[in-house]
């Protein structure tokens, strides 16, 4: 499937929407599918940024996607409102709010790996 995201990304012209591939750890918990890990890019420079995340499958719901303590400039991002801190605020996790939220993990990781090369590409 990631191979298919990959081929229509290529098709319509998307650039850094390819997933590094980086290990994940994969856990199963009251009917979800948990994915922990994180995402990576590069910025300018070739610098490299990751950010701590964790996507959680649901079965017949909607993907959601956490980021734990998202940097400054990934929340200056045009989509950085979307991110919202957990309760309790310690706990520093936010979670990503989509419009359209994702149907799966890879089509989530693709997503917040694009909006953090994205956002990364601003760094000086």
């Amino acid at each position: 499937m990631l191979s298919d995201l990959r081929r229509l990304c290529s098709y319509l012209g998307l650039r850094q929407v390819a997933v590094p591939d980086d290990p994940w750890s994969i856990s199963r918990a009251d009917g979800s599918v948990v994915y922990d890990g994180f995402i990576r890019a590069r910025g300018p420079y070739g610098r490299r940024v990751a950010v701590q995340a964790r996507i959680v499958e649901w079965a017949g719901l909607p993907t959601e996607v956490f980021l734990h303590d998202p940097p400054g400039w990934l929340r200056q991002h045009p989509h950085g409102p979307c991110l919202q801190l957990m309760f309790p605020p310690q706990s520093r996790w936010f979670t990503l709010h989509f419009t359209r939220p994702p149907t799966d993990a890879e089509s989530a990781r693709a997503y917040v790996h694009q909006m953090i090369a994205e956002a990364a590409k601003c760094l000086a």
